[in-house]
């Protein structure tokens, strides 16, 4: 590939032959009436857009001097042999004449008659074209020209007019003769550059389709179709074993739209009677409760899980920028040496998979959490509470997936120029694949299509949401046991978290796996991991459970502290740290590029592959447990501030949004490379989670806050229900001597009015003593109504509408 673009440079340099025009096949006349051949016109008009120092090189170049002896017909020869070479050069930069439709024959002829005459915009044209890059060995294997100069030109001449279209050519090295191109790829040894090694589960296909080896671009006149364009380059690629992967043409016509689009129209109406389910559509009313901010949280309340939320979001963001990035940036082979030279520090990048495991962790924790406080009111589980189980969360995680495949169907070619946007509708590309899989994603199936040859899905990141379903799926076999009987429960817990680490290794010693999806990896060995390890529930359940082991624990401790000594303390958190460095840092001789068969150790692979998963999970419990405990310090103060509490609400269509987001920054809506920096990834990690915020607010707004406000009305949950006695409640007793001494019991009740505390006022009387307590007793937890059963109620001074949930009844969910 690297000759090719040599190639380029030869082209713009010495021009293009075999461009056969009517009067005379092999000339044309200047302005000045000298005959010259159309390669050299293009050589002229290139030489007028170099640099001055190097334009006087390539137009008296020293390497060839003229010899006094040589003959005349020997320096005809040579420039015959120059004029031969450059007859197929510039066939990967016009359409061919000899097979292209009357007019694109004709305005090819206009612009090489223009060129002769070296008219501005003919010249602008060649200036627009992708040529040879500066830094090529370094990895700068795009030259996509400039787009905005190309299509701004336009040409008249006597047999009509036409305007410039960019046209973008990315080729790869072709099959080897009876070999398919999934064969080569499916060869034990075939390693990919050092640009292409990174993978990530859920783009790899999109990628290797979209992101090319080799990108080059031209301007043509618009006349001409991309078929004309692709038979010539077509026929001068196959002489250097190549073949074009991706060829895309666009003039500045506007965009058109394929489909109808909707008005979308916020609303707002009374919260009264019918209009309320209109209500739930309101983005007042959402927008509200998005950014409302409670600041004084109830102590059942996990306040620490909305700041691990949005790190464990943005440190997702962060590894995606370096690697999407990557592809298109001008100096992608210095990653190796960067790599090389920083190997330990670039293991938060290259082996940053544990932050997916945090919000497996969170997902477990909360389940576990509401259901184990759902079991401790009532009791028993009913076959009505089993399908809301499941409907409440497919309605929860669904809309906001098909809405997004939606837009991603639809909009994309309408509102996005870039070097290679013409070709995001062609098969295997973004727009295709929302079209055609958007089902897998929104039914939670996408990742039982990894490894294979299909691999693709609409939103790549929803391998995460259907390995999050499929455990959720399984919760009952997971968690009611304990919820039963805590001691058998308890030792099923551990038999599930010891399948847990033994099962992925297991998989990694049967195939010979790597420990981990690590970027060093070859690409058969990629696929089986990524099929059978990486994106399959069995073998990411372990940060899963220790979650669900946390929740069961906070829920039955209802908010009371644990008292722990300094030394345990500390011992804790070293071993937190310890484990979490560990699996971060642990391998990093596994996470570089050494572009040859890598020997994994089989010890290492194994222990790492089997327990990496479950330390994590343990070293962020512990951070969860200490938190809530009240022994986090600084580090509960920042991870639980208020400020994080909108974020936390949005990480879930963040989480979908960014990625595609990214893609189609990289691939499609650039248009010239980028340098690779660590302040640059920085910079566009930040960039990209504020239009990701952006717009997953507005996924949140039209799909997932509506479809949850349906959700509540039309099962009555968190409706208005009876008044109760407020906190201050006289009450008697039938026993005291002292007929005027008042008494107060502060008993915590988490269902009345979502309070922590109730204060009691007591005071001997007889008073409504049976009706009272009564409703006492169906208003609260049992407990506090034996406690009170011996006093009688008096008066009750105030009362308040408990329709507000209590701070554990409704804990944001999980992504």
């Amino acid at each position: 590939m690297t000759r090719l673009l040599l190639l380029l440079l030869l082209a713009c340099v010495i021009g293009r032959g075999g461009a056969d025009l009517p009067d005379d096949p092999e000339v044309v006349r200047s302005r000045e009436g000298e005959v010259s051949a159309p390669w050299r016109l293009v050589q002229e008009a290139t030489l007028e857009v170099l640099p001055p120092p190097l334009k006087a090189a390539l137009s008296h170049p020293t390497h060839t001097p003229v010899q006094p002896h040589l003959h005349h017909h020997a320096q005809a020869e040579e420039t015959t042999r120059e004029g031969s070479a450059s007859d197929h050069l510039l066939d990967i930069y016009l359409p061919s004449i000899n097979t292209s439709s009357p007019q694109c024959t004709q305005d090819v002829q206009a612009f090489l008659l223009a060129l002769a005459t070296k008219e501005n915009w003919a010249i602008k044209m060649i200036d627009s074209w992708g040529k040879f890059p500066d830094g090529i060995l370094a990895g700068n294997t795009w030259v996509p020209g400039l787009m905005d100069e190309c299509m701004d030109q336009r040409a008249y001449h006597s047999k009509g007019n036409f305007k410039g279209q960019y046209c973008t050519i990315s080729y790869k090295k072709a099959p080897a003769e009876g070999k398919s191109e999934d064969d080569a790829g499916k060869e034990d040894d075939q390693r990919v550059r050092p640009y292409l090694s990174i993978r990530m589960a859920g783009i790899a296909g999109m990628l290797g389709h979209a992101i090319p080896s080799g990108l080059y671009s031209t301007c043509i006149p618009s006349s001409c179709t991309k078929d004309e364009l692709r038979d010539s380059v077509e026929q001068h690629l196959s002489h250097y074993n190549l073949t074009i992967q991706t060829l895309g043409c666009q003039t500045d016509d506007p965009l058109t739209l394929e489909y109808n689009a909707r008005d979308i129209t916020m609303i707002k109406h009374p919260s009264e009677g019918p209009l309320r389910y209109i209500l739930v559509f309101s983005f007042h009313t959402n927008l509200e409760k998005i950014f409302k901010i409670n600041v004084n949280e109830g102590k059942q309340v996990i306040s620490c899980l909305h700041g691990i939320r949005v790190l464990s979001m943005t440190w997702v963001t962060f590894g995606h920028t370096y690697i999407m990035s990557n592809y298109n940036a001008a100096n992608k082979f210095l990653l190796t040496e960067r790599v090389g030279e920083h190997l330990v520090g670039m293991q938060v990048i290259l082996n940053g998979l544990p932050s997916v495991d945090t919000f497996f962790l969170v997902s477990g924790l909360l389940v576990a959490y509401n259901l184990t406080k759902d079991f401790e009111r009532t009791k028993k589980i009913t076959a009505f509470q089993m399908v809301y189980f499941y409907v409440h969360r497919i309605i929860r995680l669904s809309p906001p997936i098909l809405l997004l495949s939606g837009i991603f169907a639809v909009f994309p070619p309408v509102l996005i120029r870039g070097a290679q946007s013409p070709t995001m509708t062609d098969p295997g590309s973004i727009v295709d694949l929302c079209r055609r899989y958007w089902w897998r994603d929104a039914f939670f199936l996408t990742n039982w299509f990894f490894g294979f040859m299909d691999t693709e899905s609409c939103v790549p990141v929803c391998w995460y949401t259907a390995v999050d379903f499929q455990l959720y799926i399984a919760t009952p076999l997971l968690f009611f046991p304990i919820l039963f009987n805590r001691k058998w429960g308890s030792m099923w817990m551990g038999v599930l978290l010891v399948a847990s680490c033994v099962i992925p290794g297991t998989v990694i010693a049967v195939n010979n796996l790597p420990p981990t999806q690590v970027q060093d990896i070859s690409l058969s060995d990629y696929r089986v991991y990524t099929k059978w390890n990486y994106t399959k529930p069995w073998c990411r359940a372990s940060p899963y459970l220790v979650g669900m082991c946390l929740g069961y624990f906070f829920a039955i401790n209802k908010g009371e502290k644990i008292k722990m000594k300094l030394w345990q303390v500390l011992l804790g958190w070293g071993v937190a740290l310890g484990a979490g460095y560990g699996v971060v840092y642990g391998i990093p001789e596994y996470n570089t590029y050494t572009f040859g068969p890598h020997p994994y150790v089989p010890a290492i692979s194994i222990l790492y592959g089997s327990f990496s998963r479950l330390a994590w999970g343990v070293a962020v419990g512990w951070v969860v447990f200490v938190c809530h405990m009240g022994y986090g310090g600084p580090v509960n103060s920042f991870l639980a501030h208020p400020s994080w509490q909108p974020l936390s609400r949005l990480t879930y269509c963040i989480f979908l949004v960014a990625l595609n987001f990214q893609y189609l920054l990289y691939l499609y809506i650039v248009r010239l490379p980028s340098y690779f920096t660590n302040f640059n990834k920085v910079m566009e990690t930040v960039a990209t989670l504020f239009i990701s915020g952006i717009f997953g607010l507005l996924l949140s707004l039209l799909a997932e806050a509506p479809i949850l406000g349906l959700e509540k009305l039309v099962l009555k949950r968190g409706a208005p229900r009876k008044t109760t006695p407020s906190s201050t409640i006289v009450l008697a007793d039938p026993d005291s001597k002292d007929k005027g001494e008042e008494a107060e019991l502060e008993i915590e009740d988490p269902v009345i009015a979502n309070l922590d505390t109730i204060h009691l006022t007591l005071r001997p009387d007889h008073t409504e003593f049976l009706t009272m307590i009564a409703q006492v007793r169906l208003a609260s937890e049992p407990t506090l109504g034996l406690r009170v059963c011996r006093y009688s109620i008096v008066a009750v001074s105030s009362f308040m509408d408990t329709s507000s949930p209590s701070p554990y009844s409704e804990p944001p969910e999980p992504l």
